[in-house]
């Protein structure tokens, strides 16, 4: 998704320079390393050397973008090891700074920045400005998930509440309180509720926002709608056989498909 959104957006790349844009790059690809499968809560309720390390804040955030620091540390990864000492360090900080903005903690902030934005090319040329909507597109990027093609949304929902199924069984082990909804997982009807609540309340907010800000990914929001969220709304109130009637239509031609930038529906990719 960050590919997709300079893509379609290149003045954040003539806004950020080659140096910058691929350290935007780096750190969406690094923003989740060596992640353990549990969240922050779980990481400082169970009084986990990490909680401690970083002081009870942003704790993964800060553990995955110091992973990727001392990846790029190495020699033979130091993309950056041409650059004068003072940009680099400037660079590496960039990056630490972008991951940290995926800590959902800082949702509220992202939404409250971006209702600030009304012409994306001019916010781009004030630096605080900048990096405060580089940090709302990284956060975008990573609750991506679900504006991605039907198949890729249904593993992703798959995949985080197996994580969250499986965080809940050591919370138990450890005599840390479960929350009711992680309890409740186990249902698919409750998962399929969970998720319209989750796109509801906090990715259709933020992506109509995105669309709103930046044009060219509005198609995302309208997919996330249009596409997935009947998903859901169809296994939480028919039951899986009929969601599964509903996804056939979607699912052989979305296999190769991506939300093309012309219109609110999947297209072939480009030959």
């Amino acid at each position: 998704m960050a590919t997709l959104f300079l893509v379609r957006n290149p003045e954040l790349m003539e806004q950020l320079g080659d140096e910058y844009t691929l350290a935007f790059f780096i750190a969406a690809l690094g923003h989740d390393l060596d992640h353990p499968g549990n969240d922050n809560n779980f990481i400082i309720q169970s009084k986990d050397e990490l909680a401690e390390k970083y002081n009870h804040k942003s704790v993964l955030e800060n553990h995955h973008a110091n992973t990727l620091i001392d990846i790029l540390h190495q020699q033979k990864n130091d993309v950056f090891s041409k650059l004068e000492k003072e940009k680099r360090m400037e660079i590496i900080e960039f990056m630490k700074d972008l991951i940290i903005a995926t800590d959902m903690t800082f949702h509220l902030t992202h939404m409250s920045t971006l209702n600030t934005v009304d012409y994306f090319p001019k916010t781009m040329r004030h630096e605080e400005d900048r990096q405060k909507l580089l940090r709302v597109i990284m956060h975008a990027c990573d609750l991506s998930g679900q504006v991605m093609t039907l198949p890729i949304a249904i593993s992703w929902e798959e995949r985080i509440s197996a994580e969250m199924m499986n965080q809940a069984r050591k919370s138990e082990s450890l005599g840390i309180e479960v929350p009711d909804h992680i309890i409740k997982l186990g249902n698919q009807k409750n998962r399929a509720e969970m998720q319209l609540g989750f796109i509801d309340g906090v990715l259709s907010p933020l992506w109509s926002e995105i669309g709103r800000v930046f044009p060219s990914m509005s198609p995302f929001h309208n997919h996330l709608i249009g596409v997935i969220r009947n998903h859901y709304h169809i296994l939480s109130t028919d039951g899986e056989e009929e969601a599964q009637k509903y996804d056939a239509n979607y699912w052989d031609v979305e296999a190769l498909t991506y939300i093309s930038p012309n219109t609110n529906t999947p297209s072939k990719f480009d030959s």
